[in-house]
């Protein structure tokens, strides 16, 4: 009987940590980020009761039981918050058991082996054992390390360094290493509650806490923000690949081969390139001399056989590299060090089909009545190929997936003759079929687009592509570039160039020109990474990257001195807190409101070079600054159709931060004061490197950056002369601070408890309860700022009011409309805030998309028409405490309506076979009307943002949504009779004031 009732009492201690760990199981970040990396993922209680000895009956109880008693110290409710809170991660199911692992502690504690004793003075006792073990795991991990030179993948090593020699020693009491910088990590772990956890643990303490530090991945709650989690062990998540949690496949490891279905074309090498030109300059259409089709052309038939077998071997090498052991897109691995009047789309696939059938002969397509069918399907991708919008992609399975290939005589193998293949030999033939494939489009068409259109995308229409023959577009661009040669750059020597590239970190840049309507915008690229010079080149950091210190003092300065960028806005976003606050300010009976905007004309492009750099050195506080670095994941999506399907892949995102010299560098103290504040189920992964640079080293690149830009047009370089480089990181802060400069001298009138001035980059607005100063505002924006190089573009400015300037009426605002201001509509008398979509009405809505025809169309229609209305649910639209509630709901349809016209436009663009079902789209729906819900209330916004309101019922959702997606879809219900006709249904029963209930599809 006793021993029954221990039974009992430890099956309920396991239920008891079962009802403790199940609020754990549902967070995306275990199951949807994770789950997804690791094999296993348990909380830290569940860990340490399946890791203590099965006798240690009692010690089990108070590791279950810890922190519940009422009467329960501060430092045992800590602990008890570390138990469950904090995840642990096994990369294997089952950690690798190293015999040695125990010795090698005692040999590096210099004790006896007393793992039959507990620790016998008390915490201080636990204090000392658990900073030598975590100094014992951080030499253990370094040990292992067998290749010279390499620092183990792990944060508890990051900062550390083998010592060099025996006065190396730093500040650290590890043998044979030394601390370079200092790790939080490892200072954390030292710290409350951990010494308590190894007291708890008793005599088998030592051994489970040096298996949880090498053996596991432990992740730490964090309080700031919501669901969001810190990295304390293990490899960086953000360099792990999905389940496993190795590391990602480094340069020369070897893989399985991809799968077609993987393998997408690389579209994005048709864009922006140039054409090959003649030795007198003239454009030179087809494939370039050094194709492989024009390296070893046909050889006529009295030259030597051998000559002619050589040269079929080199081709067959460039279209089969795998089958001769080449690199190749199947097997082989990227080394980010060395790689990273218009035409009718229609009328370029033609010209595009016709080379490809001249080129190929048609043997290659197979025998008989298959020959036709396989040609005519591969001629379809060529044109699905060309069509396709700027980010939509196609991988090798699409392709290939109709092809039929057991009637293609050259893939036979001579020895079966007319016998059946085998299982292996239909996948080796399968296999060679996917290199021609790939070779046809990767080797074939994209150098023809290439060589023979240029292809680039408008500043007009979205996402849609343009392809102009070479000779239309140079003699479209030639003009305009020579325009910008001339009014904004100037030529430099090549030797002196050469010289100031050699003499500097900042490489140069490239412009290229972007249609805009009738115009042409210059746009240039400093993300690019130019290759290095010397004798082994690489990648090396684009522009961008080496100005990141610069960046991260600016954005430190923005937050720690906010006053110094004066109306600046970095979004339209942070309309919504100054409207908002503005409102509040000027109580309920605030009379007429007078609005006036004005645009700047090319800002960035006539900015004093000079002036502005004068200017940014009265910016920095401080005389140095330290920048760190850190990660940050997040769960893909989970919009699947049903629960158990797995979410799509993590984004992950690197970071640079400036710190203030007052500010704590402890990344956990950070994330809870600042960092993690406005996030929500993000992974944080700490960094202990840090770079410590003098203000006179950032304020020297900056002008470097500012007066020294160089670029590089054909085979020459030029100064920029005037402006600041558009596309640089730094461009936003540099034009934002210099026109908070102008606020302060020239528009210090608007320094008024009545007035507000708001500025995204170039575009200014004013609200103001004085008629006078926005009268005075329009006037002095219109006379100029000639020493800031501010001049306005006079049709674009606005107000609500009748106004003349210089004898002509300044354009007056559709009251009725409100007040469009950088895609949101403000309304004149209450400061509602709806969006403006007047603005995009006449862009085609396909143009916007970007269609996934890849696996699982279900799972990506779902998740497209989901991401329509997530784009649209700013809570500036829906902040009921702000905009009136009539003014939400009808901003409620209005999304529902786009999100209904996008998933329409988005069904138009998929083929037959890829049509979702009537129940599909149903499930949607319906789907939308969950996630908008809880989109707009819930309890993670209103923790982020504690002054928003959504007073909005689930009935209300659902009956605007129903009756939007009813509106969109009744003008086209041939076929989709069975949802409009459940659409109408379920309005008619929410109108009647019943209540909104999940859906059920029969």
């Amino acid at each position: 009987m006793e021993n029954q009732r221990k039974r009992k009492s430890e099956t309920i201690v396991a239920s008891e940590q079962q009802k403790r760990a199940k609020p754990l199981g549902g967070i995306p970040v275990r199951r949807d980020l994770l789950e997804r990396h690791y094999s296993r993922v348990t909380s830290l209680r569940e860990y340490v009761l399946s890791q203590l000895p099965h006798g240690s009956r009692l010690r089990r109880k108070k590791v279950a039981s810890i922190g519940e008693a009422n009467d329960a110290r501060e430092i045992e409710k800590t602990l008890s918050r570390l138990l469950d809170t904090s995840l642990v991660c096994f990369a294997h199911e089952e950690a690798d058991k190293d015999d040695t692992r125990w010795e090698q502690w005692l040999a590096f504690s210099q004790r006896e082996d007393e793992s039959y004793v507990s620790l016998s003075d008390g915490i201080a006792g636990s204090i000392f054992s658990q900073n030598e073990i975590v100094d014992f795991v951080v030499w253990r991990l370094f040990s292992r390390e067998v290749q010279v030179g390499r620092r183990p993948k792990h944060l508890l090593c990051d900062g550390f360094r083998k010592s060099a020699g025996p006065d190396d020693q730093g500040t650290t009491t590890i043998p044979g290493l030394f601390s370079l910088f200092p790790n939080s990590n490892v200072e954390a772990l030292r710290e409350n509650p951990w010494p308590q956890l190894l007291a708890l643990l008793g005599r088998a303490g030592e051994k489970i806490m040096i298996n949880l530090l090498v053996d596991t991945s432990i992740y730490l709650e964090i309080e700031a923000g919501f669901n969001n989690y810190c990295q304390l062990t293990g490899v960086p998540l953000a360099e792990l690949d999905l389940r496993g949690g190795s590391l990602s496949m480094a340069k020369g490891s070897k893989s399985e081969a991809r799968k077609p279905i993987d393998i997408t074309l690389v579209r994005s090498r048709i864009f922006y390139a140039k054409p090959s030109l003649t030795a007198q300059g003239h454009i030179q259409p087809g494939y370039k001399h050094i194709h492989v089709l024009n390296r070893y052309k046909n050889a006529p038939m009295s030259s030597d056989l051998e000559i002619q077998r050589q040269g079929t071997i080199k081709v067959m090498m460039y279209i089969f590299p795998r089958q001769f052991g080449l690199h190749n897109v199947f097997t082989s691995q990227i080394d980010p060090t060395l790689t990273s009047q218009k035409f009718q789309d229609y009328t370029v696939s033609s010209f595009c089909q016709a080379v490809l059938s001249k080129i190929i002969p048609k043997d290659f397509w197979g025998d008989d009545a298959v020959q036709k069918h396989n040609k005519s399907t591969i001629m379809r991708s060529v044109d699905s190929f060309i069509r396709f919008r700027r980010f939509e992609t196609m991988s090798l399975h699409e392709i290939t997936q109709k092809m039929k290939i057991a009637k293609i005589s050259w893939l036979h193998s001579p020895v079966l003759g007319d016998h059946k293949p085998s299982k292996t030999d239909t996948a080796k033939r399968l296999e060679i079929f996917n290199e021609f494939i790939y070779f046809v489009f990767d080797s074939l068409l994209i150098p023809l687009i290439r060589n023979t259109f240029y292809v680039t995308e408008s500043n007009t229409h979205r996402y849609q592509v343009f392809y102009f023959r070479h000779e239309v577009w140079r003699h479209i661009a030639e003009p305009a570039m020579m325009e910008l040669r001339a009014d904004m750059f100037e030529e430099v020597k090549l030797d002196d160039a050469l010289q100031v590239l050699r003499s500097r970190k900042l490489g140069f840049s490239q412009v290229r020109l972007l249609p805009k309507g009738n115009k042409l915008r210059p746009i240039m690229n400093l993300r690019r990474r130019a290759m290095t010079r010397g004798p082994s080149s690489k990648l090396g950091r684009s522009i961008n990257t080496i100005l990141g210190p610069v960046h991260s003092l600016l954005k430190l300065e923005k937050r720690i001195n906010p006053s110094k960028l004066g109306s600046t806005m970095f979004s339209v976003s942070d309309i919504y807190n100054r409207l908002k606050l503005f409102k509040q300010s000027l109580g309920p009976e605030h009379g007429k409101l007078y609005f006036a905007k004005a645009d700047v004309k090319a800002a960035f492009d006539t900015i004093p070079q000079e002036a502005v750099v004068n200017l940014m050195k009265s910016v920095p506080s401080q005389s140095k600054y330290t920048i760190m670095k850190h990660a940050e994941v997040k769960p893909g999506e989970r919009v699947a159709v049903a629960d158990d399907k797995s979410s799509s892949k993590a984004i992950r995102r690197w970071h640079a931060t400036a710190l203030s010299e007052k500010e704590n560098p402890d990344f956990i103290t950070r994330l809870e004061q600042n960092l993690a504040h406005n996030k929500k189920n993000t992974v944080f992964v700490g960094s202990a490197l840090r770079n410590t640079q003098n203000i006179g080293e950032l304020m020297h690149l900056l002008r470097q950056h500012v007066e020294h830009n160089l670029v590089k047009i054909g085979k020459k370089y030029y100064r920029q002369k005037i402006g600041i480089p558009q596309g640089s990181v730094l461009s936003s802060f540099l034009c934002n601070y210099f026109y908070a400069d102008l606020e302060v001298k020239h528009l210090d009138f608007l320094r008024s408890p009545d007035c507000l001035l708001l500025r995204l980059i170039d575009d200014f607005l004013l609200i103001t309860q004085d008629q006078e100063k926005a009268i005075k505002f329009v006037n002095a924006m219109h006379v100029g700022f000639p020493e800031y190089g501010v001049a306005v573009n006079p049709t674009k400015t606005m107000v609500n009011f009748d106004m003349l300037y210089d004898g002509e009426p300044v354009q007056k605002s559709d009251h009725e409309k409100g007040f469009p201001y950088c895609g949101a509509t403000i309304n004149c008398t209450t400061l509602d805030i709806t969006k403006d979509r007047d603005r995009d009405a006449n862009i085609d809505i396909s143009a916007s998309l970007t269609v996934d025809f890849g696996r699982t169309p279900g799972q990506n229609f779902q998740r497209k028409v989901l991401n329509a209305f997530k784009i649209q649910s700013h809570l500036m639209f829906y902040d009921t405490s702000h905009n009136a509630n009539r003014t939400v709901l009808n901003s409620l349809r209005s999304t529902f309506v786009e999100t209904a016209s996008k998933m329409y436009a988005y069904l138009r663009c998929l083929g037959k076979t890829q049509q979702p079902g009537s129940e599909m789209i149903l499930r949607t729906i319906a789907k939308v009307i969950d996630v908008a819900f809880l989109l707009l209330t819930s309890r993670s916004r209103v923790m982020r943002y504690p002054q928003y309101i959504c007073d909005v019922r689930k009935s209300q959702v659902a009956l605007n949504a129903c009756l939007a997606f009813e509106k969109v879809l009744a003008a086209k219900q041939t076929n989709y009779q069975p949802v409009v006709k459940w659409l109408r249904n379920e309005a008619d029963r929410l109108a009647s004031g019943q209540k909104y209930e999940l859906l059920r599809v029969s």
